[in-house]
């Protein structure tokens, strides 16, 4: 096989976009954003693989239905409600106790204004990453759906990008929450 060779228009624009990120402040969303947007320019010239096609079909095949995308909203809400209206309340009840013991508190009540404010943080910043074609969440693992989009347009491309509104934004959704919320808590404890 041939070894992949940029154009120097695609070097070019890999090399602004670094420059860029090495601009930006650590830890910012921006630099997310453009860290993604490099790694995406990397990874345009290698050509989608078949095994890549087959993969994003079978994806789509299975996970792009009303009851899949439904459920998927569902789930989070419950596991939601059930951690911030039963689980988290107990938790800081046990944790008052523990803490005559051991001086020092773990948890507080949770901070529901930080929990919707991360929920609508995430949902904005999913839509934007599958409107850019990247993931700037950092994580994956065997369920995740892939950020490199099989399909370059067309129906299936269409959706593809259509299955990444269904699944991502509100997974990142309601991963933002839970994280704005997690830190507001700790901070409350402390």
């Amino acid at each position: 096989k041939n070894p992949i060779e940029l154009t120097p228009e695609q070097t070019k624009k890999i090399m602004e976009l670094q420059t860029k990120v090495l601009s930006l402040p650590d830890g910012s969303r921006e630099k997310d954003v453009y860290t993604a947007l490099s790694l995406k320019a990397q990874e345009e010239p290698i050509p989608t693989s078949l095994g890549d096609k087959v993969r994003s079909y079978r994806n789509q095949s299975m996970l792009l239905n009303p009851k899949t995308l439904g459920r998927n909203i569902l789930g989070n809400m419950s596991f939601a409600s059930v951690e911030k209206g039963f689980t988290d309340p107990v938790a800081t009840m046990i944790d008052k106790g523990l803490s005559k013991f051991t001086g020092q508190r773990t948890r507080a009540m949770p901070q529901y204004g930080e929990y919707f404010s991360g929920l609508g943080k995430g949902a904005k910043y999913g839509a934007e990453d599958v409107n850019l074609g990247i993931n700037t969440r950092k994580l994956g693992g065997r369920f995740d759906t892939g950020t490199r989009p099989a399909f370059d347009g067309g129906v299936l491309g269409k959706t593809e990008k259509a299955l990444a509104y269904g699944l991502q934004v509100p997974d990142r959704a309601f991963y933002e929450a839970t994280y704005a919320e997690s830190l507001a808590n700790q901070m409350k404890a402390k």
